[in-house]
């Protein structure tokens, strides 16, 4: 039987990969009813902004002083930049491709990207060494999604 602990934070995993085709669609019928994807990317992103800030009020606000900033880097900065990347292809994209197989294309990245930042530990991410047998199941799984879903 599956440890607890372990199954909340995989349902909430599968919860919010649930959500990216939805928010896509989403985005691009904003788009097209609006004519202007950039548009629609700032509006998702503004009221998104706004859930966040919400949030932070309700759940940060008795932890602001626990708030620092001064291990940063520049680096750890772009994630927001990366949102947009990844908010306006989709919204343009997937009235070409579907939901479907924006998801497959999306999965595919994202594993390939997962990999390397596995292997190199980027960012501190504990590493996990590249193998014959990740390469293989690495492999599998795209290989399943394409044909599972063309």
């Amino acid at each position: 039987m599956a440890d607890k602990s372990f199954l909340l934070p995989i349902l909430l995993a599968i919860f919010a990969g649930a959500m990216l085709p939805f928010q896509g669609a989403i985005n691009a019928r904003l788009g097209s009813t609006i004519n202007n994807g950039f548009l629609a990317a700032t509006i998702s992103f503004g009221v998104g902004f706004l859930v966040l800030a919400l949030l932070m009020m309700i759940f940060l606000s008795n932890h602001i002083s626990e708030v620092s900033f001064q291990n940063t880097t520049p680096l750890m900065y772009i994630g927001g930049a990366l949102g947009v990347v990844y908010v306006t292809t989709v919204l343009y994209v997937i009235r070409d491709v579907g939901a479907v197989n924006l998801v497959i294309y999306i999965f595919i990245g994202q594993l390939v990207l997962s990999v390397i930042i596995d292997h190199f530990s980027i960012l501190g991410v504990p590493v996990r060494a590249f193998d014959l047998q990740r390469a293989a199941g690495l492999i599998l799984v795209m290989v399943g999604a394409v044909i599972a879903f063309k």
